[in-house]
């Protein structure tokens, strides 16, 4: 399964997971990378952060935590079967 086709597949939550696996980033780039809007990112990003599986760094930059890796690794594994 390519990433392109993970992603379409992917919940706006999963979505923005698998956009912060390789690193930080804003918000005007998790925007740019997952397609969704500005408000559901912002949603989404409260409750990942509510949870564990993300973490704000510095000035309005966030990234995934291990938690967050593994359970995006879950996510992806089922997918992909």
């Amino acid at each position: 399964m390519s990433s392109s086709q993970l992603l379409i597949m992917l919940s706006p939550a999963g979505r923005i997971l698998y956009a912060l696996k390789n690193g930080p980033k804003n918000a005007e780039e998790l925007l740019k990378e997952t397609s969704l809007s500005k408000n559901t990112v912002y949603y989404h990003l409260k409750d990942l952060i509510h949870h564990g599986y993300v973490i704000k760094i510095g000035k309005g930059r966030y990234a995934i935590t291990e938690k967050g890796l593994d359970i995006l690794r879950k996510i992806i594994r089922v997918l992909s079967q």
